[in-house]
């Protein structure tokens, strides 16, 4: 229901839905028809990101990951489109239209009303720009002049930015560069120059971002090697001043030299003991008598065995400090020989003595004797140089450290020259295997691609009838005007008790409107005087025809209520929705069922009812007694109107006057029907609904559901006993529908209800 009453919308606005559609399709053919054919020509660029499998193999580096590729050609695309690019493209353009007998572009009306010496004057400055690749910066008036002659040409960056194109083909190596423009040779030449100029720049780019990579790490690779040559040098002085050569070396020989010193006295500690307890061993062999004779030939020992013991003790001595080299030892062996000689002469000198008979044991202890001297020499000696051995030891500890520490930063200082000297040689040679760049495809004269002017009239006739849809769509979805009974009774929650329709004639005579053969008027006032009827009554009138399209509740219709509930009020939410015709036609529809009819007008500050009636009795005096019942009381339909005062129905009399009043007039009258005022006035509208028995509203079509509404509504659903007994709708739109042929046509005396 809700898309048919949408699509009803739409049919009521069906001349905004044409026209604006229409208008817009018109406005833009105007503006279209003059356009220029468009002419694209394209030209390719071969990056050589893809495939370096030959600068991989030179500078021992594989090849780039997916992702670097793709940013790469990310900052190509846009660096084809920056200003750096387009300027110099700019100046190719203008130097070619001011220099050249056949221009691409006819002179702008700036330029044809330069004089020529400014027109050389700006071919030299855009020609001086060109070659020093300056773009503009609008500083000088010059820069200013030139500035305005791109511009008025359309050759500015902002312009040939706006007919440029370029993308990346698939995942290849190249990328395609696309120009569009009014002339087929323009196209032609501003794609070759866009890829020309780009190629231009980037290798500059290139080239001089290497020069700067290999400068900065020559420098840095200079100071690294300096650091190295002052860290050596450190090193090199210390050892100097402090006598070290090669301390690992140093220090194991000393400790070598310490444990063969401590060996050799060892071992000279078991000779002593052994020598010592065998020349006991010997004396013990000899008797008293023997040993002083064997010490008086002792102490006869010439000169010379003295003379070599003490020479072999010295020769012992220096044999220990030199570290027990080996020539020493020859030496020693020799002259031990030569004592050892020495001592069998002096006891072949004794082999007649007493003795003669233990010569071998006096040879040997002699011998022993000599060696235990030399051996107990040994031990100081031996002590002597484990000491100064130790010392030296130990004086190279704090050398070490020290000379650890130096090395160390020698070692780091030697990786960090080491690393940047790699870089240094990987960038050189990769400066000379740069990504090169060259153009591939070069653009001939572009072809004009297809019109799209038909395109644009169309797309502006579909986006108008869009656009006309939604805002109506918009209003539709925000719209609360209430047209129809049943939005009226979804909007409220109560019953609609019927509806009459929009009345197209100038009469508001209600007998000349009931016998009128237009519309359905009567059978709508006999459906609402049905519905108050069952209402009012406890025995409903019987169903009259045409209240088929009634809206009622069917459980009021079901309930019985007793027979003196003959007092309607009439209200609406405001002044103006027809509450004074509704009351009189539906007095005298009920007057036309032989019922006695009065009508009261009750709105005090708009009496309405009073003049259209012309009203002869008030139902003031009838309150105050200065008329009576017999006064005003006729058959069919009687009048009480109201001096519209603007009096409260409360300030006329008291409360238990007015319902003795009212009571006397339900006695008198089968129906009462009073017109009060609407609920804008809901303080006056109050005091009705104490004396009332049932209240009906009126509501107009076409008028909004807003929250003044809303509140007055949840009022009329606090009343209690189901007094408010539903709407009545006036001057509802009835569409009439089209004639139609055959038996589709519609019978002359079928209403519209």
């Amino acid at each position: 229901m809700e898309l048919a009453k949408f699509f009803n919308f739409l049919y009521k606005h069906i001349i905004v839905i044409i026209i604006i559609p229409i208008v817009t399709v018109a406005i833009t053919y105007f503006l279209v028809r003059n356009l220029p054919n468009t002419f694209v020509a394209k030209s390719q660029i071969s990056t050589g990101l893809v495939d370096r499998s030959n600068d991989a193999v030179v500078t021992e580096q594989t090849a780039p990951q997916q992702q670097e590729i793709d940013q790469t050609f990310s900052n190509m695309i846009q660096l084809i489109q920056s200003n750096n690019v387009l300027d110099m493209v700019a100046y190719k353009f203008i130097l070619h239209d001011l220099k050249d007998p056949a221009p691409f572009r006819k002179p702008s009306r700036f330029l044809s009303g330069l004089s020529a010496a400014d027109k050389r004057k700006a071919i030299s400055g855009f020609e001086s720009r060109y070659r020093n690749r300056q773009p503009l910066t609008l500083v000088t008036p010059e820069e200013e002049l030139l500035n305005g002659i791109l511009g008025s040409m359309n050759y500015d960056s902002e312009s040939l930015r706006g007919k440029l194109q370029a993308i990346r083909v698939g995942q290849s190596d190249f990328i395609t560069i696309e120009f569009s423009s009014e002339d087929a040779k323009l196209s032609g030449f501003g794609a070759n120059a866009v890829a020309s100029e780009f190629i231009t720049y980037y290798a500059a780019k290139v080239k001089d971002a290497d020069r700067k990579s290999v400068t900065f790490l020559s420098n840095l690779l200079q100071e690294k090697q300096r650091n190295l040559n002052d860290k050596m040098n450190q090193l090199k002085s210390y050892k100097i001043q402090n006598g070290v050569l090669n301390l690992p070396e140093q220090a194991k020989i000393l400790y070598q030299r310490m444990i063969e010193v401590q060996s050799n006295r060892e071992r000279t500690d078991k000779e002593i003991i052994s020598y010592a307890g065998t020349i006991n061993d010997i004396n013990s062999k000899f008797t008293p008598r023997e040993r002083k004779y064997l010490e008086a030939t002792t102490s006869r020992v010439n000169s010379d065995i003295l003379a070599y013991r003490e020479q072999l003790q010295a020769l012992t001595d220096v044999f220990i400090r030199e570290g027990f080299d080996n020539n020493y030892k020859d030496s020693m062996d020799s002259l031990r020989s030569i004592l050892n000689g020495k001592v069998e002469e002096s006891v072949e000198e004794n082999i007649f003595n007493p003795l003669a008979a233990k010569q071998d044991l006096v040879s040997q202890k002699i011998n022993m004797e000599t060696q235990l001297d030399i051996a107990k020499h040994s031990v100081a000696s031996l002590q002597k140089e484990h000491r100064s051995l130790t010392s030296q030891f130990s004086r190279l500890v704090p050398f070490e450290a020290i000379i650890q520490s130096y090395e160390r930063d020698i070692d780091i200082a030697s990786q960090e020259y080491l690393d940047i000297l790699d870089k240094y040689n990987l960038s050189n040679i990769q400066s000379n295997f740069s990504v090169k760049l060259k153009q591939s495809l070069f653009a001939l004269p572009g072809a004009a691609i297809p019109s799209k002017k038909m395109l644009l009239v169309i797309i502006s006739g579909i986006v108008g009838f869009a656009f006309v849809v939604f805002v109506l769509f918009i209003l539709f979805f925000f719209d609360t005007t209430v047209t129809q009974p049943k939005e009226l009774a979804n909007a409220s929650k109560f019953p609609v008790l019927g509806y009459i329709e929009k009345l197209h004639t100038s009469t508001t005579d209600v007998h000349s409107l009931w016998n009128w053969n237009k519309g359905g008027f009567k059978d709508q006032l006999r459906s609402i005087r049905f519905e108050i009827s069952s209402e009012l009554d406890s025995e409903p009138l019987l169903a009259l025809p045409g209240a088929e399209l009634t809206v009622a509740n069917p459980q009021l219709l079901q309930q019985s209520y007793p027979k003196n509930t003959n007092l309607l009020s009439i209200t609406s939410f405001s002044k103006g929705e027809g509450k004074t015709f509704l009351s009189i036609s539906l007095a005298y529809a009920f007057a036309l069922t032989n019922k006695n009819i009065l009508l009261i007008d009750g709105n005090f500050s708009n009496p309405t009812l009073t003049r259209s009636v012309n009203a002869e009795f008030y139902f003031e005096d009838f309150l105050l007694d200065n008329i009576f019942e017999t006064d005003f009381k006729r058959r069919g339909i009687s009048v009480l109107g109201n001096k519209g005062n603007d009096a409260s129905l409360l300030e006329i009399t008291s409360q238990e006057r007015l319902r003795d009043k009212i009571s006397q007039l339900k006695s008198s009258f089968d129906y009462i029907m009073v017109e009060i005022p609407s609920l804008e006035y809901l303080d006056k509208a109050k005091e009705w609904f104490l004396f009332t028995d049932k209240v009906a509203g009126v509501f107009q079509s076409n008028r909004k559901y807003g929250n003044k509404e809303t509140v007055a509504n949840d009022y009329l659903h606090a009343l209690n006993d189901h007094k408010f007994i539903g709407w009545i709708i006036n001057k509802v739109e009835i569409t009439k529908p089209e004639k139609k042929k055959g038996w589709f046509k519609k019978k002359k005396h079928e209403s519209y209800s």
